[in-house]
């Protein structure tokens, strides 16, 4: 449900920051999932 979200922001603004951040963000969710 993040995702997409995160993926439309990434979309929207080309950013590298804005990419590396979307990344480490879902990067992170993903291990704290467990």
């Amino acid at each position: 449900m993040f995702v997409p979200f995160f993926l439309c922001l990434i979309s929207v603004d080309q950013s590298i920051f804005n990419h590396l951040i979307a990344f480490m963000f879902i990067f992170y969710v993903g291990v704290n999932q467990r």
